[in-house]
């Protein structure tokens, strides 16, 4: 992944290959967006319309470098980006930070992104995110980092099945050596077991954790058949 921060670049590597992942310090970029986008965050207070619009830069930065432009890139029914056809796309925003991923739809068939300030996850919340035997197997683990894992799954699942789905409906196993998780889905709905498919990676920078998870094109296909 690569943080821009103007004028400096500084680069933090995920080992993503063919995805586009930038992230950037939020700031005013209400000019680097288009009107419509403007328009979309009009009525938000100031801290949400830049969390927005640095949003929207990065990702119609990524997007430029692989040739794609003219486009407004408007909130869906549930608030998430709509994206051009061939492409698939994920924005995550923090108090300080913001991120985006886009690659092709050749490729991959969902993506999913999140940043959250590590520790930010309070003690009396962990029975509504993690899971009876998660709580035993992450002791001395920051419990955020699952919280974040289990919102980069919900933001991959959504745009495919349009079904919110709860925390407790995914277990995390984690592989804290190579920085990869996979997970099990254990809710109601069949549909949403695609994302046991997919795969995630994760990485540390600057007090915050940034987790996203990939669905490659080729195992989703086989997971809609195994339905």
């Amino acid at each position: 992944m690569t943080f821009l921060e103007k004028p400096d670049v500084l680069h933090t590597q995920l080992n993503f290959n063919d995805i586009i992942c930038l992230g950037s310090v939020v700031a005013d970029h209400d000019n680097d967006i288009t009107l419509a986008e403007k328009q979309a965050v009009e009525r938000g207070v100031t801290k949400r319309r830049r969390e927005y619009a640095t949003g929207r830069w990065l990702a119609r930065y990524a997007l430029a470098t692989i040739g794609v432009n003219h486009f407004d890139l408007l909130p869906g029914q549930a608030g998430q980006p709509v994206w051009p056809n061939n492409i698939v796309g994920s924005i995550t925003h923090a108090d300080e930070y913001a991120a985006a991923v886009v690659t092709s739809r050749l490729n991959y068939h969902a993506l999913g992104i999140d940043v959250e300030r590590m520790g930010r996850l309070e003690r009396n919340l962990l029975p509504k995110v993690l899971l009876p035997d998660e709580r035993q197997r992450f002791i001395g683990i920051d419990a955020t980092l699952i919280f974040s894992i289990k919102e980069s799954c919900y933001k991959l699942l959504y745009p495919l099945v349009g079904d919110f789905i709860d925390f407790l409906d995914i277990k995390v196993h984690l592989d804290d050596v190579r920085q990869t998780f996979n997970v099990c889905y254990v809710g109601r709905h069949k549909a949403n077991a695609v994302i046991e498919q997919a795969e995630g990676q994760y990485l540390m920078f600057n007090d915050h954790w940034l987790t996203c998870m990939m669905l490659k094109a080729n195992k989703a296909s086989t997971a809609e058949k195994n339905k």
